[in-house]
């Protein structure tokens, strides 16, 4: 099953703190054959993707987790979108702009700037996974979760 038919399916269904490696090692396998690839363009269209599917996950996280009405007047789906779109944009100037470089500071700087908004949505989930699972009689995280997590190209 490829990955794109796989987190379809994913989709379908609720998303537990306890299933958020998983699902975003489906994401991150998706990525990962344009991001070894080292070509500029296909490293970026590649991060943006990877964004756009945390995203997803965010969204069905917290759809699942939280009451809908905690992010009016807003859906959380476009707090994430607008927050992450900010982190985007700061990093793309941050990367971007020095003046020791500006304005001819190289794609290198281009690709570094947007894997910012995936950065971002990792740890937001991360956090937001371990806040939750405080609610839970465990109180943490299992040693899986964290290995699936820290290394999701070894998870399954």
């Amino acid at each position: 099953m490829s990955a794109v038919a796989l987190f379809a399916l994913l989709s379908l269904t609720p998303l537990t703190p306890e299933a958020l490696p998983a699902a975003r090692a489906v994401c991150y396998r998706a990525a990962l054959p344009e991001w070894d690839s080292g070509v500029t363009h296909r490293v970026i269209q590649a991060n943006t993707r990877y964004t756009e599917c945390l995203c997803n996950l965010g969204e069905r996280l917290l759809l699942t987790n939280y009451d809908p009405a905690a992010f009016a007047p807003h859906t959380p789906r476009q707090y994430l979108q607008q927050v992450t779109q900010q982190v985007q944009d700061l990093a793309a100037i941050l990367e971007t702009q020095p003046r020791s470089c500006a304005p001819m500071c190289g794609t290198l700087w281009q690709m570094t700037a947007s894997g910012a908004g995936a950065q971002f949505l990792e740890q937001l989930l991360r956090n937001t996974a371990e806040r939750l699972f405080q609610e839970q009689e465990s109180g943490e995280s299992s040693p899986t979760w964290k290995k699936c997590w820290d290394s999701p190209e070894s998870c399954k």
